[in-house]
């Protein structure tokens, strides 16, 4: 490990322990860790907001608010998924960001128009507009008459700064936040030089990705809400087997973890063998969140990154700045730039993609 790891290591150990010994006696600590009157954040100092987690992590949250807000604004948000409608619109039939849009809000909006109709309607009008937002007025203007929502669309939304919406996709967004968390620590070099290189060649291989995490001395946690009953079998994956597998002391896609989290959400049916035709009986399988807990009160875990069933979907690992719990970001391919969507926050331990291994950059400190 380098100094600069283990300088910061020593910095984040001295914040964490101040703030677990108030939070040891905090009345407004819950089992979940959430601080119900005190933001989390105001615990890190100055040099901790400079850090590769934390740069992390706001670098993840930016993009999750960043959508919502514009969405919530302009009718439009600022990334759509590599699966939508939107893209197919824009990457396949070649449509304008424009006429893309009209489609979208059209089909989500008036469903009882034929797919001709509509088709129609976006090559008669499509092009008349300027900007996404003329789009957005359009259509919500649409039912006083075609002509007429035209007219004011483009007459009252001339200009615009709203930028076209970004693709993304799972695997896209963790690409995007780890540029962005390096390159805000000022550590661009070390992005380009170890993850650019997996993320060109590999571009969906969750798996190889946490190899090379690995490699740069990420910690791993391997995860799995409930050992023996997942309740998410995933495509083709037997998550029961990787879970037992690891803990008879084997690795996990070639990854060793350097900590065990199972059993902290088990389900409340049992599963039969992956058919999920449990009918109402009891899942055996004992809740255990000593280390979940463990791991949510650790200060020094502020953001990582996910890999689910062998790599096939990814996400991110996020701590909320104002509750303090732990938090999973995802992106969601097939949804279009006005959904809300696209990118979501589900609680860590309500997460449950059967089994799964978070990375932590360095600077994070477990517990024993």
């Amino acid at each position: 490990m380098g100094n600069y790891a283990k300088t910061t290591r020593r910095a984040f150990l001295t914040t964490a322990t101040a703030a677990l010994s108030y939070m040891a006696v905090s009345p407004y600590l819950n089992e979940d860790t959430s601080l119900a009157k005190h933001r989390w954040e105001n615990f890190l100092d100055p040099a901790e907001k400079q850090s590769l987690p934390f740069l992390i992590n706001q670098a993840a949250l930016d993009i999750y608010h960043g959508h919502q807000k514009q969405l919530k604004r302009e009718g439009v948000g600022t990334h759509y998924g590599d699966k939508s409608q939107y893209y197919h619109y824009t990457r396949k039939q070649k449509f304008t960001p424009e006429q893309a849009l009209l489609m979208v809000l059209l089909t989500e909006n008036q469903p009882d128009i034929s797919y001709n109709d509509r088709l129609r309607e976006v090559r008669c009008i499509g092009n008349q507009f300027e900007n996404l937002e003329q789009v957005v007025h359009y259509t919500r203007n649409r039912e006083q008459g075609r002509a007429h929502a035209l007219n004011k669309a483009k007459a009252e939304k001339a200009e615009s700064t709203l930028q076209d919406p970004k693709r993304t996709s799972c695997i896209g967004l963790v690409n995007t936040i780890l540029r962005q968390g390096y390159d805000s620590a000022e550590r661009k070099a070390e992005y380009r030089r170890n993850i650019l290189p997996v993320m060109t060649r590999h571009q969906a291989k969750g798996n190889v990705l946490a190899k090379k995490l690995k490699q740069m001395g990420w910690t791993a946690v391997f995860a799995s809400p409930d050992s023996r009953n997942p309740k998410t079998i995933g495509i083709g994956y037997n998550h029961e087997y990787a879970a037992q597998n690891v803990l008879r002391g084997n690795s996990h896609h070639g990854i060793t973890p350097d900590q065990i989290m199972v059993d902290f959400n088990p389900s409340t049916v049992q599963i039969d063998k992956g058919k999920n035709t449990g009918k109402g009986v009891e899942d055996p399988t004992k809740k255990d969140k000593t280390v979940y807990n463990a791991l949510t009160r650790n200060q020094t875990v502020l953001s990582g990154f996910i890999s689910a069933s062998g790599g096939y979907h990814t996400a991110l690992l996020v701590r909320n700045l104002k509750r303090g719990n732990l938090q999973v970001l995802e992106n969601h391919w097939d949804k279009n730039p006005t959904s809300d969507k696209v990118f979501e926050l589900t609680d860590l331990d309500k997460w449950d993609w059967g089994s799964y291994t978070i990375m932590l950059p360095p600077e994070t400190i477990l517990d024993n």
